[in-house]
């Protein structure tokens, strides 16, 4: 209890402030923190964990977790709640295991809730400067969740093990091959397709027929993206590898199918910016309704987690993150121009909850709504 009380009196950062500075908003924040509020405690910051419900939930829940994570973890922490969909537990660094704190999370949080919930914890960082790019990292393992559903705790530590060496065995090297593939990435794809290939060019002890086989494996992989398929023939690619005499021939042919995937991802990145611009107008549509990322994928015929990356890609900021600026922005206006009541307006603008809506809105603005409303207006709070 006294540790409890103890956390609770001490000067922690201004909510808006960080949520200001952590997005591509606050850029002009970055280059001036002196005399920020709380900025002993964000610089003893070095690690992160972010949570994220399939469902609106920090909304409702959001004042029971922060007190009940002081409870069940024992340690210090800062809470800040992003949207109704994300929350960040921030934790000074010490020498010990997070992704073991944020299992613990889940756990409880599961017994407590009954909410979808998938968790990413951080790399480890130090001070204040490294926050936005701690949040960005946070967002993109959060993506893991749209190629493995089945787990609910991503860290950094699993992407560090894949930095795997020519030694890693074949399989493993096209299983992160097909991961690569399937997440569009292509400096990854890149980088372990060079592993293999160095791998087998200065080896010859295997036998033509098997490296044939594991690089046909490699083509497939790629001709599984079907409008990459359409415009080239896999019978054919394969047939010409398998006709080629030696290893270096094998190497190139796979190589070149590759570099041909990525200029075609390239070219499919720009045409994929009419997709975001649709879910956007879309979001800013029916930014009242309750809004998936798979609602939107479905919409605009993309998979979850490559519509999740080509929307950071575009907006510079999570699907999540951008459908409460548009409904915070819609209330805003509201606010200024109506003399609905704030509760309606909290509803209108597809906040449910009133409480959390004006939570929202001051650490989004710096200013409760019934503040704003008034400053508005041209009166003195």
């Amino acid at each position: 209890m006294e540790q409890n009380l103890e956390i609770k009196t001490k000067e922690y950062p201004d909510a808006h402030f960080l949520l200001e500075y952590m997005t591509a908003d606050g850029a002009r924040m970055r280059e001036n923190t002196d005399h920020v509020p709380g900025l002993e405690i964000m610089d003893s910051w070095g690690m992160a964990v972010m949570i994220e419900a399939v469902q609106p939930f920090f909304d409702t829940a959001s004042d029971l977790i922060r007190g009940e994570l002081f409870g069940e973890l024992h340690r210090d922490l800062y809470y800040l709640n992003l949207n109704p969909h994300q929350s960040v537990v921030f934790f000074p660094q010490d020498f010990v295991d997070y992704e073991l704190i944020a299992r613990q999370i889940y756990y409880f949080l599961k017994r407590k809730y009954t909410a979808r919930l998938y968790l990413s914890v951080s790399r480890s960082f130090h001070g204040i400067a490294e926050l936005p790019g701690v949040l960005r990292q946070l967002e993109r393992l959060m993506e893991e969740q749209y190629y493995h559903p089945e787990h609910h705790v991503f860290t950094e530590k699993e992407s560090e093990e894949t930095e795997v060496t020519e030694e890693a065995q074949d399989s493993r090297l096209v299983q992160l091959i097909s991961e690569d593939i399937s997440k569009k990435d292509v400096a990854r794809l890149r980088k372990h397709c060079r592993l293999l290939m160095d791998k087998y060019h200065r080896q010859s002890q295997y036998s033509a027929m098997y490296i044939k086989f594991v690089f046909s494996s490699i083509l497939q992989e790629l001709f599984q993206e079907p409008r990459f398929a359409r415009m080239r023939r896999l019978e054919q690619q394969i047939d010409k590898l398998y006709s080629a005499t030696n290893i270096a021939q094998i190497l190139e042919i796979t190589r070149q199918e590759v570099a041909e995937y990525g200029l075609f991802l390239e070219r499919a990145l720009s045409d994929s910016r009419r997709e975001v611009a649709a879910a956007c107008n879309y979001i800013r549509e029916r930014y009242q309704d309750d809004i998936s990322v798979r609602e939107l994928a479905g919409l605009v015929h993309l998979p979850e987690g490559y519509l999740s990356y080509l929307f950071r890609s575009e907006t510079g900021m999570s699907v999540y993150r951008f459908v409460m600026n548009v409904r915070l922005n819609q209330a805003k206006e509201a606010l200024r121009t109506t003399d609905r009541r704030i509760e309606q307006i909290s509803m209108q603008s597809g906040i449910r909850n009133p409480e959390y809506f004006n939570r929202a809105f001051e650490n989004h603005f710096g200013l409760s709504p019934e503040e704003y409303r008034i400053r508005s207006r041209g009166r003195v709070v």
